[in-house]
C-alpha cells in the first residue's frame, strides 16, 4: 500500500474519533435540546456536531497530502542514495 493511502486511512480513522466522542458527550451530557436524544437528532439539529462530523474528511485529505509529500521525499532519498 502506498504511503499516501496509509496516511489517508490513519487520518480518517483519527478524524472519526471527533464525531464519536462528540456524539457520546451529547448523549450522556445533553444540553437542553427540544428535539429527542437520538443519534440522528443530534447529528441533524446541532450545528457544532455537523461541523465536527466533517473532521474525518478533512483530516484524511490533509493526511493524504502529507503522505504524498513523504513519498516524494522517500523517492528523492532513494535517488540520492543510489547515485
Amino acid at each position: 500500500m502506498k504511503t499516501s493511502y496509509k496516511f489517508l486511512v490513519l487520518g480518517a480513522l483519527f478524524g472519526l474519533c471527533f464525531p464519536f466522542i462528540a456524539t457520546l458527550l451529547e448523549l450522556f451530557y445533553p444540553v437542553s435540546r427540544p428535539v429527542g436524544n437520538t443519534i440522528l437528532d443530534i447529528h441533524t439539529t446541532d450545528p457544532l456536531i455537523m461541523i465536527i462530523d466533517t473532521a474525518p474528511f478533512f483530516l484524511g485529505f490533509f493526511a493524504y497530502l502529507i503522505g504524498q509529500r513523504q513519498e516524494r521525499n522517500e523517492n528523492i532519498n532513494k535517488e540520492l542514495m543510489s547515485s
